[in-house]
């Protein structure tokens, strides 16, 4: 129930911030060390989140690429063979 207790009591506090200009060093360090790292996790997730979708676009892209490669060998392939048998 510790737990608890403190979420409730840093939610006062960033609200007696927020509405009546509560200096922010009126804060117990405990309650704004605890917030301040889920920040930080939030902010990892985030950026983890970025490089996962640049790495997937990444990938599309690749894989477009190389679609168009083999698209364009079965043309030529497909001219030549063309070409060689109507001479």
């Amino acid at each position: 129930m510790k737990f608890f207790r403190n979420r409730k009591q840093s939610k006062l506090y960033k609200q007696w911030v927020k509405h009546s200009g509560l200096p922010a060093d009126a804060i117990p360090e405990e309650l704004t060390h605890r917030d301040s790292l889920k920040k930080k996790s939030r902010e990892g997730s985030k950026e983890r989140d970025r490089e996962k979708s640049k790495e997937a676009s990444r990938r599309q892209i690749q894989a477009l690429y190389i679609v168009l490669a083999v698209g364009l060998l079965v043309i030529i392939v497909c001219i030549v063979l063309l070409v060689t048998k109507s001479c």
